[in-house]
């Protein structure tokens, strides 16, 4: 997927993801659907796309044909932000639900862990792929450690006291 970009938004009262080439200018939907897209991932490896939408599903599609290789249930409320494991075994979303949801490369949900009562809005594996940051509308911060059992613990920082809208590691 070199010098390709992927957009989510809506057209027509569809939501899409729109493939851009930024060397040709060349555009195609990659993928429409009834719902929000909240989040993108791109595993070009795995020629997938990774996304998350407003109703709770997380999906995997395909990035030639588009076509949905599966999608499911992660959250009761909206699927916020979607993120994978450096060795792209393990997929990871956070949900307005106040959960993180784990999926395999397959689309089968590992675990759900209740984070906070708050929305966790974002989340990210770290590079090494040991530990997992999600962050919620109220500004907490949370380790959290697929290999230890998915154990939680809060991250102090100051002097953040609105949302976290975004995480990289």
């Amino acid at each position: 997927a070199k010098d390709l970009c992927y957009v989510a938004g809506k057209n027509d009262d569809k939501y899409q993801i729109i493939e851009t080439n930024l060397v040709t200018n060349a555009t195609r939907v990659a993928h429409e659907g009834p719902d929000q897209i909240t989040g993108i991932r791109v595993l070009a490896k795995k020629n997938v796309i990774l996304f998350s939408d407003a109703a709770g599903f997380v999906q995997a599609a395909d990035i030639e044909s588009g076509k949905i290789q599966w999608r499911t249930k992660g959250h009761s409320k909206y699927a916020l932000d979607i993120s994978y494991s450096k060795s792209e075994k393990l997929i990871a979303s956070s949900g307005a639900d106040g959960n993180v949801a784990i999926f395999n490369l397959q689309g089968e949900l590992q675990k759900k862990i209740p984070v906070s009562n708050d929305w966790v809005r974002e989340v990210c594996f770290s590079n090494a792929s040991n530990m997992l940051v999600a962050g919620t509308e109220n500004g907490e911060l949370y380790q959290i450690k697929p290999k230890q059992d998915y154990t939680i613990e809060k991250i102090r920082i100051e002097p953040l006291k609105g949302n976290i809208t975004e995480i990289a590691l």
